[in-house]
């Protein structure tokens, strides 16, 4: 599902503008997008079907805002309760825009349309390992696609930025677990102030599995040598990953 469109990119990272007011992709979203031109349709890609010179992008959705279009016109209080307000300024939606910045994690060439598995391939199983492995090129089998050799996931920051104007796309479940399948992204997101950004991508893509409570213990594992040199920084971040925060049955 597209979701946006870049307006500013760096290797690390990019900006994007929402399709909706005040309605970004919520905190900690895994999307994707492309760092050179697609010669596939927007439907087309977003359903795994590819026909493009370039690689796919995968980012976390650190923050967003709304805020004016025009920097030296900012917003102020008018007084108007919500629903007075879209009658009173009818042209407001038009003058005030929502962006969010998405922290590249990793990117994936994808040359060939990915192909569905089976059901019994949805199980995780957490391994340490760049790129893919398997029956099916994911280590353990964990994930509902697979790709041709000519498609691999790499978890670490791809060698071009966003293309400006590319489409941001919403990962799908299927999309989550291919790239979460690893957890080698996992340093990008500890290695900076992204902490509130990586405990809500984690407890996102846990839903995206069988068994969430699997997932994120997992992931708690290979966050406790990350974060071993700061007590209380790796206390928080493991509590935010309880299975009561991630609105699962502890």
């Amino acid at each position: 599902m597209k979701v946006g469109e870049v307006i500013e990119a760096r290797t690390e990272e990019f900006l994007a503008e929402s399709d909706s007011l005040h309605q970004p992709p919520p905190l900690g979203s895994l999307v994707w997008v492309r760092d050179g031109p697609s010669t596939s349709s927007p439907s087309a890609e977003s359903a795994g079907r590819t026909g493009h010179d370039g690689n796919r992008i995968y980012a976390v959705v650190g923050s967003a805002a709304t805020g004016s279009r025009e920097p030296g016109r900012p917003a102020v209080a008018l007084g108007q309760s919500e629903e007075d307000l879209p009658k009173t300024y009818p042209h407001l939606s038009k003058l005030l825009r929502t962006t969010f910045a998405g922290l590249v994690v990793g990117h994936e060439t994808v040359e060939s349309t990915i192909r569905p598995t089976t059901e019994a391939e949805g199980t995780f199983t957490p391994h340490l390992s760049v790129g893919y492995r398997g029956t099916n090129g994911v280590p353990g089998s964990t994930d509902e696609t697979s790709a041709s050799a000519c498609g691999l996931v790499r978890h670490y920051l791809p060698p071009r930025p966003a293309q400006l104007h590319s489409f941001v796309y919403l990962a799908q479940p299927e999309e989550v677990r291919r790239f979460t399948a690893s957890l080698d992204f996992l340093p990008i997101l500890a290695s900076g102030e992204h902490d509130e950004a990586l405990c809500a991508c984690l407890r996102l893509a846990a839903q995206a599995y069988p068994d969430p409570s699997a997932f994120l213990m997992a992931a708690a594992k290979e966050l406790v040598p990350l974060l071993a040199s700061d007590a209380g920084r790796l206390q928080a971040v493991l509590l935010r990953l309880r299975p009561s925060h991630a609105g699962l049955r502890p």
